[in-house]
């Protein structure tokens, strides 16, 4: 086997450990954690409260959703 196709292999043998590495290092959940608030606000004489929900996640905390609902379930 000649000397270019040694180092070829090599470095080929490399990539593959290193894409493996990244993929099961960097797509674990605690990577990147979801921050999830929830409050109650009542408004004037009604027994029915509306709830605020905020979900924050992503690398930088640049995925926000925040929803108002008569709901307090988790969906």
């Amino acid at each position: 086997m000649s000397n270019s196709k040694k180092i070829l292999l090599l470095f080929l043998a490399l990539l593959l450990v290193g894409a493996i590495w990244f993929y099961r290092n960097w797509r674990q959940e605690e990577f990147s954690p979801t921050k999830e608030n929830m409050t109650s606000i009542k408004l004037g004489n009604t027994n029915q409260p509306l709830y605020l929900k905020a979900k924050v996640w992503g690398v930088a905390g640049s995925h926000e959703e925040i929803v108002l609902s008569q709901s307090d379930s988790s969906g």
